[in-house]
């Protein structure tokens, strides 16, 4: 008899994992962060900033201080930077600045492929800006997909910068995993051969018992997922430290026991169309995540919905981003989509529901081919 899927259990209240100092700037140390404003206008506050990517042990990238003197053009400089960074940092104020030869200001330019190239993004804007026509606009667009946060002084916003970075660096230092219809923070996770080892401290007691069981009972075919792995494992061993009454600092052992079934993705043709496999496996995800209904009916077995448990299902933003993450980038390496996933937006909720973005680079379909280029899928999804 085929067990029934069992409801995700989450352990929200490990959104708040304090990260100590050390680690944090041990992270920092190998992690660039773009700084992006106009010049001019923001000097006192640009050095602010500055000052606070290096406290916070991170490498600025800013285009007086360390783009400069290329043999290139100044806007072909400034993608680069974003391009070869990790974080971007966007403080806005009342200009937009002059367009460049794209149309789009620098900071525009630059904003645009931070998100493109998905990095984790810090925006700022000045709490008694006065915007003039085009900032206005591009503010109010960036506003309808991120959280921003105000400033008033140089000072002010150094501070938000750090703390904000610190935030990125905590998410990124201990990341969200799945094991089964488990979903928990990491410490650490460690691979080595067919073994899996993950360090957890985790604080809602129902999801310490579920883990004490799946030991108990050396449950076997498990799903596992995290930001690098996604496989089936069977639960061999845990040891346990309780920390407080409610923390638990768990070591559990795994042993992978293989990649789960993928999807196999063909050329098809109905209606006169012909469908390529990328396009069966985007419009699949399509219907999955927006309920659009593109695949032809011929398409075959649908993939599931990743973020089915998560909607109407009330989470603090932040478990319910980086679960998001998860489950979709699991989902569609899973399906044998991607071989990464390179970038996932998901918006602020406007009340009906929230934008989605996601890009990933597929597999290599065969030796002798290019490598193939990345896709991405966007749409709107309700009940987050």
């Amino acid at each position: 008899m085929q067990r029934q899927p069992e409801p995700l259990l989450i352990d929200t209240r490990a959104a708040q994992m304090a990260v100590p100092e050390s680690e944090i700037r041990a992270w920092a140390i190998e992690h660039s962060v773009f700084v992006s404003s106009l010049i001019t206008e923001l000097g006192a506050e640009r050095q602010a900033v500055r000052e606070a990517i290096e406290s916070f042990g991170g490498r600025p990238v800013m285009f007086e201080h360390d783009l400069g003197a290329q043999d290139v053009t100044a806007e072909r400089a400034y993608i680069d930077g974003v391009m070869t960074s990790d974080i971007y940092v966007g403080v806005f104020a009342d200009r937009y600045g002059t367009p460049l030869a794209s149309r789009y200001s620098a900071t525009e330019s630059e904003y645009r492929e931070a998100e493109h190239r998905g990095l984790r993004m810090a925006l700022f804007v000045k709490s008694d800006a006065d915007f003039d026509g085009r900032q206005f606009d591009f503010v109010g667009g960036m506003r309808n997909v991120y959280t921003t946060s105000p400033w008033s002084t140089p000072t002010d916003l150094g501070e938000r910068v750090k703390a904000r970075l610190t935030q990125v660096a905590s998410e990124e230092i201990a990341p969200w995993v799945r094991l089964g219809h488990l979903i928990f923070r990491a410490r650490d996770v460690s691979t080595s051969g067919d073994q899996i080892t993950v360090i957890a401290d985790v604080r809602t007691p129902a999801v310490h018992a579920a883990l004490q069981d799946m030991v108990e009972q050396r449950r076997g075919d498990v799903p596992f997922a995290s930001p690098g792995v996604v496989t089936n494992v069977q639960v061999t061993a845990m040891r346990t430290q309780t920390q407080t009454t409610t923390v638990h600092r768990n070591t559990v052992e795994l042993r992978i026991t293989g990649r789960r079934d993928e999807m196999r993705w063909m050329t098809v043709n109905t209606g006169g169309q012909t469908w390529s496999a990328d396009e069966l496996a985007d419009a699949g995800l399509r219907d999955a995540l927006f309920g659009e209904a593109n695949s032809p009916q011929s398409f075959g077995v649908p993939l599931r919905d990743p973020l089915e448990a998560l909607r109407n299902n009330p989470l603090p933003e932040s478990v319910l981003r980086p679960v998001a993450q998860l489950l979709v980038s699991e989902a569609i390496v899973n399906a044998g989509m991607a071989r990464t996933v390179d970038g996932f937006r998901l918006s602020p909720s406007n009340g009906q529901g929230r934008t989605l973005k996601v890009t990933w680079t597929p597999p290599r379909r065969a030796i002798n081919l290019p490598a193939e280029a990345p896709r991405s899928v966007e749409g709107f999804v309700r009940g987050l």
